[in-house]
């Protein structure tokens, strides 16, 4: 996606979607190119989005691109865009721990 428009299109369906789902702003956005580049935003409707940290690789941030969106109180969606911008909502699940089994809680003293 070398053009702006189609992000910014993604970006607005997919801010819509999350608050449909309840979703409190602001939203802090990451998106992720397959070369390695990098965004993550804080968003506020309204405001221009405020760049938190970024990493290009190259002068492109080509599709399919992944994007999490996590809300004030900690909730997560993560979407796919596709080299059309069309965003599509990806299942999330827990993060297993490394051997497959919970991990211990910690006596307290």
């Amino acid at each position: 996606m070398q053009d702006d428009e189609p992000l910014t299109n993604a970006l607005s369906e997919i801010f819509a979607q999350c608050e449909t789902r309840g979703m409190k702003q602001p939203f802090i956005i990451c998106i992720v190119s397959p070369n390695g580049s990098v965004i993550a935003l804080r968003c506020v409707s309204g405001s221009a989005p405020e760049v938190l940290a970024e990493h290009n690789e190259g002068d492109r941030f080509p599709a399919p691109l992944g994007i999490l969106v996590l809300d004030q109180s900690g909730k997560a969606v993560k979407f796919g865009v596709d080299r059309r911008g069309r965003p599509q909502l990806e299942p999330t699940g827990r993060a297993a721990a490394p051997s497959g089994r919970r991990p211990r809680r910690r006596r307290q003293k």
